[in-house]
Protein backbone atom coordinates (compact mmCIF):
# COMPACT_ATOMS: atom_id res chain seq x y z
CA UNK A 1 0.00 0.00 0.00
CA UNK A 2 1.47 3.23 -0.65
CA UNK A 3 2.60 5.81 2.15
CA UNK A 4 1.89 8.89 -0.08
CA UNK A 5 -0.24 11.36 0.34
CA UNK A 6 -4.09 10.73 -1.29
CA UNK A 7 -4.07 13.90 -2.96
CA UNK A 8 -3.02 17.49 -3.94
CA UNK A 9 -5.18 20.11 -5.14
CA UNK A 10 -2.82 22.67 -6.88
CA UNK A 11 -3.91 25.74 -9.16
CA UNK A 12 -1.93 28.82 -10.51
CA UNK A 13 -1.70 31.26 -12.56
CA UNK A 14 1.07 34.18 -13.90
CA UNK A 15 -0.87 36.38 -11.33
CA UNK A 16 -3.95 36.02 -8.52
CA UNK A 17 -6.78 37.06 -11.11
CA UNK A 18 -10.26 35.46 -9.11
CA UNK A 19 -11.52 34.54 -5.22
CA UNK A 20 -11.58 30.63 -6.74
CA UNK A 21 -8.42 29.94 -4.83
CA UNK A 22 -10.67 30.86 -1.49
CA UNK A 23 -13.02 28.19 -3.15
CA UNK A 24 -10.49 25.82 -3.91
CA UNK A 25 -8.67 25.80 -0.43
CA UNK A 26 -11.83 25.70 1.63
CA UNK A 27 -12.88 22.65 -0.73
CA UNK A 28 -9.44 20.45 0.11
CA UNK A 29 -9.38 21.56 3.71
CA UNK A 30 -13.13 20.09 4.21
CA UNK A 31 -12.04 16.86 2.39
CA UNK A 32 -8.61 16.67 3.54
CA UNK A 33 -6.60 16.90 0.68
CA UNK A 34 -3.09 19.27 0.19
CA UNK A 35 -3.76 22.54 -1.51
CA UNK A 36 -1.40 24.56 -3.60
CA UNK A 37 -1.77 27.81 -5.37
CA UNK A 38 1.69 28.58 -7.77
CA UNK A 39 2.58 31.91 -9.22
CA UNK A 40 4.83 30.08 -11.18
CA UNK A 41 8.01 32.77 -10.21
CA UNK A 42 10.61 29.78 -9.58
CA UNK A 43 9.72 27.85 -12.41
CA UNK A 44 11.60 29.64 -15.35
CA UNK A 45 12.12 28.85 -19.15
CA UNK A 46 7.97 29.35 -19.39
CA UNK A 47 7.16 29.25 -23.25
CA UNK A 48 3.82 30.60 -22.35
CA UNK A 49 1.83 30.75 -19.21
CA UNK A 50 0.26 27.49 -20.51
CA UNK A 51 3.37 25.50 -18.73
CA UNK A 52 2.83 26.80 -15.37
CA UNK A 53 0.13 23.98 -15.25
CA UNK A 54 2.49 21.27 -16.63
CA UNK A 55 5.74 22.26 -14.79
CA UNK A 56 3.92 22.41 -11.50
CA UNK A 57 2.08 19.15 -12.38
CA UNK A 58 5.92 17.71 -12.88
CA UNK A 59 7.32 18.75 -9.85
CA UNK A 60 4.27 17.56 -7.48
CA UNK A 61 3.94 14.41 -9.26
CA UNK A 62 6.43 12.18 -7.90
CA UNK A 63 4.76 13.36 -3.73
CA UNK A 64 1.38 12.10 -3.84
CA UNK A 65 -0.38 9.09 -5.11
CA UNK A 66 -2.69 11.90 -7.47
CA UNK A 67 -2.34 15.28 -8.09
CA UNK A 68 -5.57 17.53 -9.53
CA UNK A 69 -5.14 20.27 -11.35
CA UNK A 70 -8.07 22.81 -11.56
CA UNK A 71 -7.60 25.97 -13.14
CA UNK A 72 -7.93 29.52 -12.01
CA UNK A 73 -10.97 29.61 -13.67
CA UNK A 74 -12.97 26.89 -11.59
CA UNK A 75 -14.94 26.90 -8.68
CA UNK A 76 -16.14 23.57 -6.68
CA UNK A 77 -19.85 23.11 -6.35
CA UNK A 78 -20.33 20.22 -5.20
CA UNK A 79 -19.61 20.13 -1.51
CA UNK A 80 -20.90 16.54 -0.69
CA UNK A 81 -18.34 13.87 0.78
CA UNK A 82 -17.23 11.26 -1.54
CA UNK A 83 -17.89 12.66 -4.91
CA UNK A 84 -14.28 13.46 -5.54
CA UNK A 85 -13.26 10.08 -4.07
CA UNK A 86 -15.76 8.50 -6.24
CA UNK A 87 -14.10 9.52 -9.50
CA UNK A 88 -10.68 8.38 -8.15
CA UNK A 89 -11.29 4.95 -7.08
CA UNK A 90 -13.41 4.72 -10.64
CA UNK A 91 -9.77 5.55 -12.40
CA UNK A 92 -8.35 3.33 -10.15
CA UNK A 93 -10.69 0.29 -11.26
CA UNK A 94 -10.25 1.16 -14.97
CA UNK A 95 -6.25 1.41 -14.70
CA UNK A 96 -6.23 5.27 -15.61
CA UNK A 97 -3.33 7.17 -14.81
CA UNK A 98 -4.63 10.40 -16.48
CA UNK A 99 -8.25 11.79 -15.67
CA UNK A 100 -9.88 14.53 -18.19
CA UNK A 101 -13.25 15.64 -19.17
CA UNK A 102 -14.56 15.47 -22.47
CA UNK A 103 -15.75 19.04 -23.92
CA UNK A 104 -18.99 19.76 -23.44
CA UNK A 105 -21.10 20.81 -26.23
CA UNK A 106 -21.23 24.14 -26.03
CA UNK A 107 -24.59 26.30 -27.05
CA UNK A 108 -23.50 27.51 -30.23
CA UNK A 109 -23.00 23.80 -30.78
CA UNK A 110 -18.83 23.38 -30.88
CA UNK A 111 -17.16 21.10 -28.59
CA UNK A 112 -13.70 20.04 -27.97
CA UNK A 113 -11.94 16.41 -27.67
CA UNK A 114 -11.30 17.05 -24.23
CA UNK A 115 -10.68 20.16 -21.90
CA UNK A 116 -7.89 20.80 -20.06
CA UNK A 117 -8.80 22.65 -17.09
CA UNK A 118 -8.86 20.23 -14.75
CA UNK A 119 -6.75 17.04 -14.91
CA UNK A 120 -6.37 14.31 -12.68
CA UNK A 121 -2.93 12.37 -13.05
CA UNK A 122 -1.69 9.00 -10.77
CA UNK A 123 2.09 8.72 -10.21
CA UNK A 124 2.94 6.81 -13.01
CA UNK A 125 5.08 6.70 -15.88
CA UNK A 126 2.29 7.95 -18.18
CA UNK A 127 1.30 10.96 -16.48
CA UNK A 128 5.45 11.54 -16.94
CA UNK A 129 4.82 10.60 -20.03
CA UNK A 130 2.25 13.14 -21.12
CA UNK A 131 3.85 16.15 -19.22
CA UNK A 132 7.03 15.60 -20.84
CA UNK A 133 5.41 15.38 -24.18
CA UNK A 134 3.10 18.38 -24.04
CA UNK A 135 6.26 20.80 -22.29
CA UNK A 136 8.00 19.83 -25.76
CA UNK A 137 4.97 19.75 -28.33
CA UNK A 138 5.19 22.89 -30.77
CA UNK A 139 1.96 24.30 -30.91
CA UNK A 140 2.43 25.25 -34.85
CA UNK A 141 3.18 21.54 -35.29
CA UNK A 142 -0.44 20.83 -33.61
CA UNK A 143 -2.26 23.37 -35.67
CA UNK A 144 -0.65 21.56 -38.62
CA UNK A 145 -1.74 18.04 -37.46
CA UNK A 146 -5.25 19.42 -36.19
CA UNK A 147 -8.40 17.70 -37.79
CA UNK A 148 -11.31 19.62 -36.58
CA UNK A 149 -13.84 17.55 -37.69
CA UNK A 150 -12.37 14.76 -35.86
CA UNK A 151 -11.23 16.68 -32.57
CA UNK A 152 -13.49 19.15 -32.39
CA UNK A 153 -12.42 23.04 -31.91
CA UNK A 154 -8.74 23.82 -32.06
CA UNK A 155 -8.54 26.21 -28.84
CA UNK A 156 -4.62 27.35 -29.49
CA UNK A 157 -3.13 26.34 -26.32
CA UNK A 158 -2.46 23.28 -23.81
CA UNK A 159 -5.28 21.72 -24.37
CA UNK A 160 -4.68 20.41 -28.33
CA UNK A 161 -1.13 19.75 -26.98
CA UNK A 162 -1.99 17.24 -24.90
CA UNK A 163 -4.46 15.63 -27.63
CA UNK A 164 -1.95 15.41 -30.16
CA UNK A 165 0.11 13.62 -27.00
CA UNK A 166 -2.08 11.20 -26.32
CA UNK A 167 -2.25 10.29 -29.72
CA UNK A 168 1.12 10.40 -30.61
CA UNK A 169 2.29 8.60 -27.51
CA UNK A 170 -0.37 6.14 -27.48
CA UNK A 171 -1.67 6.87 -23.98
CA UNK A 172 -5.36 7.03 -24.87
CA UNK A 173 -4.91 4.03 -23.26
CA UNK A 174 -4.20 4.55 -19.79
CA UNK A 175 -6.65 7.98 -20.20
CA UNK A 176 -10.22 8.21 -18.97
CA UNK A 177 -12.05 10.76 -20.81
CA UNK A 178 -14.97 11.22 -18.41
CA UNK A 179 -18.20 13.04 -18.47
CA UNK A 180 -17.74 16.70 -18.21
CA UNK A 181 -20.24 16.86 -15.07
CA UNK A 182 -17.74 14.64 -13.21
CA UNK A 183 -14.73 16.87 -13.24
CA UNK A 184 -15.10 20.11 -14.98
CA UNK A 185 -18.72 21.06 -16.52
CA UNK A 186 -19.74 24.14 -17.53
CA UNK A 187 -23.04 26.67 -16.66
CA UNK A 188 -25.30 25.56 -19.09
CA UNK A 189 -24.92 22.15 -17.74
CA UNK A 190 -26.27 23.25 -14.73
CA UNK A 191 -30.27 22.53 -14.13
CA UNK A 192 -31.67 21.80 -10.77
CA UNK A 193 -28.76 22.58 -8.03
CA UNK A 194 -25.23 23.25 -7.30
CA UNK A 195 -24.67 19.55 -7.07
CA UNK A 196 -25.35 18.63 -10.64
CA UNK A 197 -21.29 18.80 -11.17
CA UNK A 198 -18.23 18.75 -9.21
CA UNK A 199 -16.64 21.61 -10.65
CA UNK A 200 -18.03 24.58 -12.29
CA UNK A 201 -14.99 25.83 -15.20
CA UNK A 202 -16.26 29.69 -16.52
CA UNK A 203 -13.90 29.19 -19.49
CA UNK A 204 -14.51 31.65 -22.16
CA UNK A 205 -16.87 34.03 -20.11
CA UNK A 206 -16.14 37.68 -20.74
CA UNK A 207 -16.69 38.52 -17.45
CA UNK A 208 -16.01 35.76 -14.87
CA UNK A 209 -16.56 37.51 -11.24
CA UNK A 210 -20.06 38.60 -13.10
CA UNK A 211 -20.97 34.77 -14.40
CA UNK A 212 -20.06 33.63 -10.61
CA UNK A 213 -22.12 36.30 -9.18
CA UNK A 214 -25.23 35.11 -11.52
CA UNK A 215 -24.44 31.25 -10.76
CA UNK A 216 -24.08 32.41 -6.47
CA UNK A 217 -27.38 34.00 -6.84
CA UNK A 218 -29.17 31.32 -9.26
CA UNK A 219 -28.40 28.66 -6.78
CA UNK A 220 -28.00 29.99 -2.90
CA UNK A 221 -24.42 30.20 -2.61
CA UNK A 222 -21.64 32.48 -1.01
CA UNK A 223 -19.56 34.84 -3.60
CA UNK A 224 -17.05 32.22 -3.69
CA UNK A 225 -19.37 29.77 -4.49
CA UNK A 226 -19.30 27.71 -0.91
CA UNK A 227 -22.03 26.46 0.85
CA UNK A 228 -23.08 29.44 2.86
CA UNK A 229 -22.86 26.93 6.08
CA UNK A 230 -19.45 26.18 4.96
CA UNK A 231 -18.47 29.47 4.52
CA UNK A 232 -19.55 30.51 8.06
CA UNK A 233 -17.62 28.10 9.37
CA UNK A 234 -14.23 29.57 8.18
CA UNK A 235 -15.31 33.19 8.99
CA UNK A 236 -15.38 33.60 5.21
CA UNK A 237 -17.32 37.14 4.86
CA UNK A 238 -16.86 37.95 1.59
CA UNK A 239 -19.80 40.39 0.48
CA UNK A 240 -21.95 39.71 -2.49
CA UNK A 241 -21.30 42.00 -5.88
CA UNK A 242 -23.50 45.43 -5.40
CA UNK A 243 -26.49 45.36 -7.90
CA UNK A 244 -25.26 48.94 -8.97
CA UNK A 245 -22.09 46.64 -9.90
CA UNK A 246 -23.43 43.66 -11.49
CA UNK A 247 -26.10 46.12 -13.83
CA UNK A 248 -22.75 47.85 -14.88
CA UNK A 249 -20.88 44.89 -15.65
CA UNK A 250 -23.62 43.16 -17.21
CA UNK A 251 -24.16 46.69 -19.86
CA UNK A 252 -20.45 46.13 -20.66
CA UNK A 253 -20.84 42.42 -21.12
CA UNK A 254 -23.57 43.35 -23.53
CA UNK A 255 -21.56 45.57 -25.59
CA UNK A 256 -18.42 43.46 -25.91
CA UNK A 257 -21.13 41.35 -27.41
CA UNK A 258 -22.60 43.61 -29.78
CA UNK A 259 -18.98 44.23 -30.94
CA UNK A 260 -17.69 40.54 -31.32
CA UNK A 261 -18.54 39.64 -34.84
CA UNK A 262 -16.38 42.44 -35.70
CA UNK A 263 -13.60 42.02 -33.53
CA UNK A 264 -13.04 38.35 -33.72
CA UNK A 265 -12.14 38.76 -37.48
CA UNK A 266 -9.47 40.71 -36.02
CA UNK A 267 -8.48 38.89 -33.58
CA UNK A 268 -8.30 36.04 -36.34
CA UNK A 269 -6.05 38.11 -38.39
CA UNK A 270 -3.98 39.01 -36.33
CA UNK A 271 -3.06 35.58 -34.96
CA UNK A 272 -2.26 34.46 -39.05
CA UNK A 273 0.10 37.84 -38.80
CA UNK A 274 2.20 36.23 -35.98
CA UNK A 275 2.30 32.98 -37.23
CA UNK A 276 3.97 33.96 -40.28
Amino acid sequence: MSTLPRLCLVSGADRIRYRSHVNQAVYAQEHGYDYRFDLGVNLGGLRSHFDIKLRVLQRLGPLYEWVMWIDDDCWFTDFRPGILEAVLEEATERDADIVIARGAREPRGFSSFLNSGVILLRRSQAATSLLEGVLTEPIDDVERWWDEERLGIFTHGDQDQIVKVLHDRDLLGRTWLTAPQRLNSRTHLYTASAQDALVCHFAGHYDRELSVAYFARDYHLSPDLLPWEVARRYGITTRPMSPAEIRLRQERRDLRGRLKPYLKPLRDRLREVRRR
